[in-house]
Parts: structure tokens; sequence; C-alpha cells
């Protein structure tokens, strides 16, 4: 059985969500803990690990490109989209990039030794930069560029893209390595 191109995507966001961005418990606590008087001086580092980070998934976490609601929820998340599929010289790879947006309110950028968003792409940076992946992809993931966003009035950060290449004339694997997620539960595999 040859894969199809887009047969592919699922595997690879799940597989970055589920193996990379909720097993990282410094990007999961910038992303779920804030202090209630929004003082610059807030670590959420010290705060203890979190058990069950699917409950980040659709709160802070998204496979879909969002855009903040409302000034009332003065707090952050990261959204997670392919885009591309440019073929290369070869027809047989395929180009994706992998796009995150860090967002987050204005009043939650300054925290204890810097700023969240760039917290966000430091370690968005050590998972995915010149990195081997354990999703459906060959090679190693190539950054490809970040540039700074406005998504609102109140809304500000950081778009970083990652190139991954899928082969695309490949023999399937019968028994996909994401067959079940921790967040989705099970995916096709057929």
């Amino acid at each position: 059985m040859v894969m199809a191109y887009f047969e592919e995507l699922n595997g690879i966001v799940v597989g970055i969500i589920g193996e990379y961005i909720l097993k990282n418990q410094r990007l999961c606590k910038l992303l779920y803990y804030y202090s209630d008087d929004k003082t610059p001086n807030y670590n959420p580092f010290l705060e203890p690990d979190i058990e069950d980070t699917t409950k980040l998934m659709f709160e802070h976490i998204f496979p879909l490109p969002k855009l903040p609601e409302t000034t009332l929820n003065q707090q952050g998340y990261l959204t997670v989209t392919l885009t591309g599929g440019n073929s290369t010289d070869n027809l047989g790879y395929r180009r994706v990039n992998v796009q995150f947006d860090i967002i987050y309110h204005l009043k939650q950028w300054a925290m204890s030794g810097g700023f969240r968003p760039y917290f966000v792409a430091e370690e968005l940076d050590k998972m995915f930069n010149n990195q081997v992946l354990t999703i459906p992809t060959i090679g190693k993931s190539q950054y490809y560029g970040f540039r700074m966003k406005d998504y609102s009035s109140y809304y500000y950060g950081i778009q970083l893209i990652y190139e991954l290449y899928v082969n695309s004339n490949v023999e399937c694997n019968p028994q996909p390595i994401y067959a079940k997620t921790p967040f989705l539960g099970r995916i096709k595999t057929e």
C-alpha cells in the first residue's frame, strides 16, 4: 500500500502535540500557570508539574488557527498548524511546514527572567530545530523562520515555522506509531 500525501498529516499533528508539546513540562507550565496579580516577577517554572497535560488541549493548545476572543481571558496559547506541502525536485518527497503561533495577552508577556513568548519559542526550538522526530517524516526537521505578529489590540506573539519532509512513495506501516493518542483516542489506521 502506498501512502497518499495527506495521509501523513494527522500523524504529524497528533505526534507533535502528543509526543512533544504535551510531554514538555516547561512548555506546558508557560501555557498553564499565570499570576493572579500579573506581576512581571512571576515564575511559572516554580509551579508543580501538571499531572494531566491533556487538559491543555483546546484550552491552551490548539491544532488549528485560533484567534483571541476577548480581553477577559488574559492568558496565552499555542496553535500547531500545517502549511506548505510543496514538491521538491523528487516528486515522491513533499515539504510540510509546521507553523506554531505563540499568542499571549500583552499583560502576560513579562515574567521572571524575560518574556513568555520567547521562553516558549526556546522550548519549541529545542524540540524541533535540526531534530529527527518520531512522527511520520523523514530526515531532520529544519528551522524555516519566525516573525512577530499582532493578533488583536491586546494579543501579540511569535510565529515559528519548521520544515519537515514526508515520503509519499514508501510502503505504509500497517500499524502506525500514533494509532492511539492521549487526547483524541484512536485515529483511523487503515
